[in-house]
């Protein structure tokens, strides 16, 4: 709807669409994602004097609370994509301007939370195995026409601007509710 051929956002020539099938891109999944990152991982992305996320129930870290929440999340598609003879493979892909040292140390903390928490037989019963993967440019400019511009990834951690990425300040996540998209 957003970047197909007759996107509202972008258009996108069949020939290069996205070889992907959109899951988990609902509201549960989305505050899975927020109660599983553990401030204390991301000081130095973080800083000091921002924002005061303690005030906030939705950005404070709980990885019980967290595990509920894609456990509910892995319920709203009710076992479509479930094969019963191994777990299904599920990608989520993070997209970074460039493979710079800060952003590989984001990635890799980003990873560690969300996989903990997600991959927990608590939350998937065996069926599904989350793998977080990253996506670098080249080159600052090559994220924006090969994936922001045609929403081809599935989570970004930095503003458009490139400033540092604050994954609490720049949470988006792609989906057609304007309120999971933060627009």
């Amino acid at each position: 709807e957003f970047f197909g051929e007759n996107g509202k956002k972008c258009q996108t020539q069949k020939k290069d669409y996205w070889d992907v099938k959109p899951f988990l891109s609902n509201k549960h999944f989305l505050k899975g994602l927020n109660l599983c990152l553990d401030k204390e991982l991301f000081k130095d992305e973080i800083g000091s004097g921002f924002i005061d996320y303690s005030k906030s129930e939705y950005f404070n870290y709980d990885l019980e609370l967290s595990r509920k929440y894609f456990s509910v999340a892995l319920d709203e598609i009710k076992d479509q994509y479930h094969n019963f003879f191994r777990p299904a493979q599920l990608k989520l892909e993070i997209a970074f301007y460039s493979k710079e040292e800060r952003y590989e140390t984001l990635f890799n903390k980003l990873k560690n939370c969300i996989e903990t928490a997600f991959n927990d037989q608590t939350v998937t019963g065996g069926k599904y195995v989350l793998e977080v993967q990253p996506w670098y440019g080249e080159v600052f400019s090559q994220i924006f026409p090969e994936k922001c511009y045609c929403g081809q990834f599935d989570l970004s951690y930095c503003s458009i601007s490139g400033s540092y990425p604050v994954p609490y300040e720049r949470h988006k996540m792609l989906s057609t509710n304007p309120c999971i998209s933060r627009n």
